[in-house]
């Protein structure tokens, strides 16, 4: 499942310029660049640019900070909402028709995740597979932010079956995550 064309609006809306911020606080763009260049840019640069939102939060409160006159209620929420989320690892396990299934590495954690504009199925071949991504909350689901860095890692059918046997028992626990707290 994705998001509906309202929803993947807002979301670009309000993520996109925290990615460009990030990018220029990074020096990954230069000072006097305009959004516009950040939409033209390289893939690596946004994914970076993501990177830095997700390991120094300070970015978040300096964005805040400098864009406080110009932020609606939504808008500061959407900040909140990025601030609660994380940039791990996880192996996508399969998806369903209402979402995927992530298992984030080192935890063992299952995330329900919605995407944006495409399933993880049209996105990446050979479920199930590792990937790099950021998740966080949005509109009362889990969001991956589409900017996504996969492995070259081939996960055979025992590891998958470990791992399906995993998602069936936290299920049955009730500890399947559908929003992060």
């Amino acid at each position: 499942m994705i998001l509906s064309e309202k929803d993947q609006a807002t979301f670009f809306e309000n993520y996109m310029p925290l990615l460009f911020y990030a990018a220029v606080y990074e020096g990954l763009m230069p000072e006097n660049s305009h959004p516009t260049d950040f939409r033209d840019a390289a893939l690596e640069i946004k994914v970076q640019g993501r990177d830095v939102l997700f390991t120094d939060k300070n970015v978040l409160n300096y964005f805040l900070s400098d864009n406080k006159h110009i932020l609606d209620k939504k808008g500061i929420e959407f900040i909140g909402e990025v601030s609660g989320g994380m940039l791990s690892e996880f192996i996508v396990l399969k998806q369903t028709k209402k979402f995927a299934v992530l298992m984030e590495l080192g935890t063992n954690k299952f995330y329900e995740v919605i995407n944006i504009t495409q399933s993880f199925n049209e996105i990446l071949t050979n479920l199930p597979v590792k990937i790099k991504t950021a998740i966080f909350n949005f509109n009362g689901k889990i969001i991956c932010d589409g900017l996504i860095a996969s492995g070259n890692i081939h996960i055979g059918r025992g590891m998958t079956s470990t791992f399906l046997e995993d998602y069936k028992a936290t299920i049955k626990a009730g500890e399947v995550i559908k929003l992060i707290n």
